[in-house]
C-alpha cells in the first residue's frame, strides 16, 4: 500500500488490513460478500433512471433504516468500531469507518461518491452535476448541505475552510483511521499497540487529524 500512489490505493483493502492488525486470521472473503450483497440490493431498488437525490435516498434507506447502520454512541472508543470487518458484523461504527461502508457500497454501484475528512468529523458526499449533498452516516444518513458543514465547523471551533469539504484521497482515510486507533490504545495504556500502528501511519504516510 505505501508504493501506491493515492489514485491507485485501494481503500477495500487497506480498511481490512487495518481489521487483520487485531484480527491476523481474517477471512475477508464473507465481508466483501456482505459488501456486494448490499451493493446489490441498493441496485435492485434503483429504476434506470435514478435522479442523484434518489439514489441517496435509497442507499440510506438500505443502510440506516433497513440495515439499521447506526453510530455507536455508548461505546464511541471501542476499537472495534474501527476495524471494517467488525463494523459489518456489528453495524455500528465511528463517522469515519461507517462512511467507509457507504463508499464501497458505492464505488460497486458507480456512484460519485467520495470521503470528506472534516475536523472532528468525517462524511460521505455524492457530487454529480445536478445533486451535491453530504451525508452524515453516524447519524443516520442525514443530508447535509455546505451550509450545514460550515455552521458544525464555526460551532466546533475549526472555523470555516473550503479545503475543509475536499474530497479525502484513500491513503488519507486509512491513516485517519489508524491515527483513532493509535489514540484509543493510548487511552487504554496500550503502548505496544499505539506504538505498532504509528509506526503503519509511518509507512502510509504523513498523519492526519484525528476523528
Amino acid at each position: 500500500l505505501s508504493a501506491c500512489d493515492d489514485e491507485h490505493l485501494d481503500l477495500e483493502t487497506g480498511a481490512f488490513l487495518i481489521a487483520r492488525y487485531a484480527y491476523p486470521d481474517l477471512d475477508v472473503d464473507p465481508y466483501v460478500e456482505m459488501l456486494d450483497a448490499m451493493a446489490l440490493e441498493v441496485r435492485d431498488r434503483l429504476g434506470r433512471r435514478a435522479s442523484g437525490e434518489e439514489i441517496v435516498k435509497a442507499i440510506n434507506r438500505y443502510l440506516f433504516v433497513e440495515q439499521k447502520f447506526t453510530g455507536n454512541t455508548h461505546e464511541y472508543y471501542d476499537a472495534d468500531n474501527s476495524y471494517l470487518s467488525k463494523v459489518l458484523e456489528r453495524k455500528t461504527g465511528i463517522p469515519i469507518s461507517l462512511s467507509v461502508v457507504y463508499l464501497l457500497v458505492g464505488k460497486r454501484l458507480e456512484l460519485p461518491v467520495f470521503g470528506v475528512g472534516m475536523p472532528g468529523h468525517f462524511l460521505v458526499k455524492y457530487e454529480a452535476d445536478r445533486y451535491r449533498i453530504f451525508v452524515d452516516c453516524f447519524n443516520g444518513g442525514t443530508l447535509l448541505t455546505q451550509k450545514d458543514c460550515a455552521r458544525f465547523l464555526d460551532q466546533a471551533g475549526y472555523g470555516f475552510d473550503e479545503r475543509y469539504l475536499q474530497k479525502t484521497p484513500p491513503r488519507t482515510i486509512l491513516i485517519r483511521m489508524i491515527k483513532n486507533l493509535v489514540a484509543i490504545y493510548n487511552k487504554m495504556d496500550d503502548v505496544s499497540k499505539a506504538t505498532q500502528l504509528t509506526r503503519f501511519i509511518e509507512i502510509l504516510g504523513l498523519p492526519e487529524k484525528e476523528e
